[in-house]
C-alpha cells in the first residue's frame, strides 16, 4: 500500500528537471550559464514512490 503512494520529488520539486551551472564565456568574459537536465532522482517524472513523513 505504501509503495502505491507517490510524492513530489524533493530534488526537482516535481518538475522532472534540475538546473546545473556551467562555465561559459561570452566575448571573452566569463559567465555562469544554467542548463536544465533530467532529474536523476525521479528520472524526469517529477514524482517518487513512498511517503513523506512530517518533520
Amino acid at each position: 500500500m505504501i509503495d502505491d503512494i507517490e510524492v513530489l520529488c524533493h530534488a526537482c520539486g516535481g518538475e522532472g528537471r534540475r538546473p546545473e551551472a556551467k562555465v561559459s564565456t561570452l566575448g571573452g568574459v566569463p559567465h555562469t550559464a544554467t542548463v536544465s537536465l533530467p532529474c536523476s532522482w525521479c528520472e524526469g517524472v517529477g514524482r517518487r514512490e513512498g511517503i513523506d513523513p512530517p518533520a
